[in-house]
């Protein structure tokens, strides 16, 4: 399909980009599946390398209002703590932040359906969709995850990093999730 040639190698990078394809389905049969999971059946055709999924480690897909309020509430304290611990009151990076945060908030009460822009699925959810894709879970190198520890406890107080199912990390905001990094490959290339 991409007719690569024998010295090349195809990456895929999905990172803060599958919320944004609908995880509704569209009927009851194979073909009527949610953009989300059409999406990761094409990436799987390509046979890439690997892919890499990095986002926000919170579950505001549900159909349920009050769950996405719940959920919404239960998330987004995270970097909003983050910002008054970090950036002063009137900063202008501080204030674009906030600004972004605010129109999450919109999404999430205010849409429904198609109207809403962004569905983020918690990191566990995302592992069992690439599994039902057709996708294997691989390890990031024991070097890569030292580097990312070592940096978080000399220059991010407050943020710290964990290891969960599924060989994901998980970046962690006073011990909260805040947003996890997996890595795949289509079933039969983890060798």
């Amino acid at each position: 399909m991409l007719d690569l040639r024998d010295d090349e190698a195809l990456v895929i990078n999905c990172q803060n980009w599958l919320r944004y394809l609908s995880d509704e389905e569209k009927g009851n049969s194979v073909q009527d599946c949610s953009l989300r999971d059409a999406f990761l059946c094409t990436v799987k055709g390509f046979n890439p390398c690997i892919v890499v999924v990095v986002d926000e480690d919170s579950d505001l897909s549900a159909p349920s209002l009050s769950s996405r309020i719940t959920t919404c509430f239960n998330f987004l304290w995270i970097p909003f703590d983050a910002l008054e611990t970090f950036l002063l009151k009137d900063s202008s990076q501080r204030i674009e932040y906030e600004s972004d945060i605010g129109h999450k908030i919109e999404n999430i009460i205010s849409f429904e359906g198609a109207q809403r822009i962004e569905r983020s699925e918690s990191g566990i959810k995302l592992a069992q969709r690439m599994k039902n894709a057709g996708f294997s879970s691989v390890p990031f190198c024991v070097d890569t995850i030292g580097e990312v520890r070592s940096l978080l406890e000399e220059h991010a107080s407050g943020w710290g990093m964990k290891r969960e199912e599924d060989h994901m990390l998980v970046l962690t905001w006073k011990g909260h999730n805040s947003v996890f990094s997996t890595a795949w490959v289509p079933n039969g290339l983890q060798d």
